[in-house]
C-alpha cells in the first residue's frame, strides 16, 4: 500500500495488475486491525482510511496578499471549519464502496484526500496499487492539449507507458464517441463532450482503485445508461470502486457496503441497506431542524390559500382477527410500512379569501424527483373542478391504496393552485413522507409478486435399429 498524497510513489508506476505491499510510503506499516475494522486482513485491503481529519482555515479578514495580512493583523477574524473529523475505515479489494451525506457533509473532501489532491490535517490513507479520481467529469484535462494528448497525459500521470495507452486508445474514443474531435483542444469541447472523455479515460486505462464523485448523476440518458454498463464491467473485473452518489437506489445496485457522513462525522459504516437506512433518518432530522421555523414565518402575504401541515395515517390488518383496519397517526415522515399497505395524507389548509377558485394537487415521488403519482381534487371529488370553501382551516385527505413499492423513502408534495393548474397560490415540496421496509434485499421501484417456471422438453427416445427395419428405413452406414 502506497500512502497517499505521495501519488508518484513507485507502487504507482507499475502498469500491471500487481498490487503493492503494505506500508509502502511514508510512515511505518500500518495493518487494517488500527484502522477499527479488525475482520478485514492486511492482505485483502485496497485503501485505508486512518483517522482521518480536516480542518479548513476560514479567513474573514479579506486579505488577498501576505503583505496586507502582515500590515492589518487586526482586520477580521479567522475561524476554522472541521470537514472531517476522525473517520476510519476500511475497502477490500474488489469491493464496490458507497459513501453517502447530504450537501457539506463531507463525501467530495473525503475523497480528495483519498486522492491525494488536498493533505490531511491529520490521520492518513494507504491505497494499493494505481488510483485514478474521477472527482469532476472533464478535471485534470488540461484546456490547450487536444482530447487525443489529454489521454496520453492522464495515462502518464496513472503511471502507465504509451504502449499501454496506446492499446487502450481507441476504446477511450470509441466510448466518448468523439472520432471527429479528438484532435480539437479540450477547451472547445462541451461540457458534455469533456464528461464523455474524462469518464472513458478514467474507467478504460483500469486502474486498480477508482473514485467516483457523483458524476452518474449527469449526462443525457444515453451517456448515463453506458456510465452504468461500464461501472458494472469494471466490478466485473475485479476492481475496487469507492462512489459518491445522492441517489440511494445506485448506492444499493452497485455497493455492497458503505459509510454515510454528516457534518464530517461518519456516523455508519456497513452493508449498503442499512447504510441507506441511515442516510435518510439523517436526512430527515437535518430537513426537520431547518424547518423548524416560527409560524408562518414562510407563508405569502397575500396568498388565499395556505398550505399549513400534513401528515400521514396508514391502515394495518389486524393479524388473525376480521376486524377492520386499525390506523395509526405518525409525524409527517416517520412513518414505516410494508409494501402493499394503503397510507392516507391528511392535509390541513387554510383559506383566506373564499372568493378565488382553488384546488389542491398532491404527487408522490422519489427523493431523486422521480414522480410516481400525480393527482388533483379536480379528479377526484365531485361538484365541480374548484373547491368552495368558506374561510378558517380545513381538512384534506388523500387516500392511496394498496402501494406496490419496494424499500425506500417516498415524498409527498402538496400544491395549491388555480382549477387550470395555471397559477400556484402556495407550494410544499417534501410536506411529508414515508419509508417502505420490504424485509428483503432487491432493486427496482415494485413490490410485486413474481414467479418462474421453468418448462423442459422431454428428450425424443432412439429408436433402435431393429424397430427402423420394422419401419422400413434405412439404417445408417459408417463411412471408414
Amino acid at each position: 500500500m502506497s500512502e497517499m498524497p505521495s501519488a508518484a510513489s513507485s507502487e504507482h508506476r507499475s502498469p500491471g495488475p500487481a498490487a503493492a505491499p503494505l506500508g509502502r510510503g511514508a510512515g511505518p506499516d500500518r495493518r487494517a486491525e488500527e484502522t477499527g475494522n479488525g475482520a478485514v486482513e492486511d492482505s485483502a485491503v485496497a485503501v485505508s482510511v486512518i483517522e482521518l481529519s480536516k480542518i479548513f482555515r476560514l479567513d474573514a479578514s479579506g486579505a488577498k496578499t501576505a503583505k496586507e495580512r502582515l500590515l492589518h493583523p487586526s482586520r477580521g477574524s479567522n475561524s476554522k471549519f472541521t470537514a472531517l473529523e476522525q473517520v476510519s475505515f476500511d475497502v477490500v479489494q474488489g469491493e464496490t464502496f458507497g459513501v453517502l451525506g447530504h450537501n457539506g457533509s463531507g463525501k467530495s473532501t473525503l475523497l480528495k484526500l483519498m486522492a491525494g489532491i488536498m493533505r490531511p490535517t491529520a490521520g492518513r490513507v494507504l491505497v494499493r496499487g494505481r488510483l485514478a479520481a474521477l472527482l469532476e467529469l472533464g478535471a485534470g484535462f488540461h484546456p490547450d492539449l487536444t482530447g487525443r494528448e489529454n489521454i496520453y497525459l492522464n495515462g502518464s500521470i496513472l503511471g502507465l507507458d504509451r504502449n499501454y495507452v496506446r492499446a487502450a486508445f481507441n476504446d477511450i474514443v470509441d466510448f466518448a464517441e468523439l472520432h471527429q474531435f479528438i484532435d480539437v483542444q479540450v477547451k472547445h469541447y462541451s461540457s458534455g463532450m469533456r464528461a464523455r472523455l474524462g469518464f472513458s479515460v478514467a474507467t478504460h486505462l483500469e486502474p486498480d482503485v477508482l473514485l467516483i464523485d457523483e458524476v452518474l448523476a449527469v449526462g443525457d440518458e444515453t451517456f448515463r445508461n453506458k456510465c452504468m454498463e461500464r461501472v458494472h464491467k469494471f466490478r466485473s473485473m475485479g476492481r475496487t470502486m469507492i462512489i459518491v452518489s445522492h441517489s440511494a437506489d445506485t448506492v444499493r445496485q452497485l455497493c455492497s457496503r458503505a459509510a454515510v457522513l454528516d457534518q464530517g462525522r461518519l456516523i455508519h459504516l456497513g452493508p449498503a441497506d442499512d447504510a441507506i437506512v441511515a442516510y435518510r433518518k439523517a436526512l430527515n432530522a437535518r430537513q426537520q431542524r431547518l424547518a423548524d421555523k416560527p409560524p408562518g414565518a414562510a407563508r405569502p402575504a397575500k396568498s388565499p390559500v395556505v398550505i399549513e401541515s400534513a401528515h400521514l395515517i396508514d391502515a394495518i390488518e389486524a393479524a388473525g382477527t376480521s376486524t377492520p383496519p386499525r390506523h395509526r397517526a405518525t409525524s409527517n415522515k416517520d412513518l414505516v410500512v410494508k409494501p402493499g399497505t394503503p397510507v392516507t395524507a391528511v392535509v390541513t389548509i387554510s383559506v383566506h379569501d373564499a372568493t378565488v377558485p382553488v384546488r389542491l394537487r398532491i404527487t408522490l415521488r422519489t427523493p431523486e424527483g422521480l414522480l410516481l403519482i400525480n393527482r388533483a381534487t379536480s379528479g377526484l371529488l365531485g361538484g365541480g373542478s374548484s373547491l368552495d370553501l368558506p374561510e378558517g382551516r380545513h381538512e384534506a385527505s388523500f387516500h392511496f391504496g394498496p402501494l406496490p413499492l419496494r424499500d425506500g423513502q417516498y415524498l409527498i408534495d402538496i400544491t395549491a393552485e388555480t382549477p387550470d393548474g395555471g397559477h400556484q397560490f402556495a407550494r410544499r415540496a417534501g410536506l411529508a413522507g414515508f419509508s417502505v421496509e420490504a424485509g428483503g434485499r432487491g432493486l427496482g421501484l415494485l413490490a410485486v409478486p413474481v414467479t418462474a417456471e421453468l418448462v423442459t422438453p422431454k428428450p425424443t427416445p432412439r429408436r433402435r435399429a431393429d424397430d427402423r427395419r420394422e419401419a422400413g428405413e434405412r439404417a445408417p452406414t459408417s463411412v471408414p
